[in-house]
């Protein structure tokens, strides 16, 4: 299957697309590479944002990283993604920017206070 045959058919909800893709969480990239910082973590990854950051809790926690999150793909993002940041740290603070005159678009930025 081509490379536009496959996004093709994922985006008309099909089922088509064989191809498997290898991927692993921020926290076993960081232990795997031996990181002593992480500094700033950017996500918009079309609605996986809420299990990408339980998959960099311990960066989080450990390295208190500038956040900017992208909260408009699911509708609960808005309100779960600062609830499961909280839960991780409780020193962020949060600021939120909408870039376009539509629904999408909007970033969650959360900056460790120092």
């Amino acid at each position: 299957m081509s490379e536009r045959s496959r996004l093709t058919a994922l985006e008309d909800g099909t089922d088509e697309a064989t191809e498997r893709i290898e991927t692993t969480t921020l926290d076993a990239f960081v232990l795997k590479q031996g990181l002593n910082h992480v500094d700033f973590i950017k996500m918009d990854i079309e609605g996986a944002e809420q299990n990408a950051l339980l998959g960099c809790r311990e960066a989080i926690e450990r390295f208190s990283p500038r956040l900017a999150i992208s909260i408009y793909h699911r509708a609960d993002d808005m309100v779960r993604i600062p609830e499961i940041l909280r839960e991780m740290r409780v020193d962020y603070k949060f600021y939120l920017r909408h870039y376009t005159y539509f629904y999408g678009d909007t970033v969650l930025y959360a900056m460790p206070r120092d």
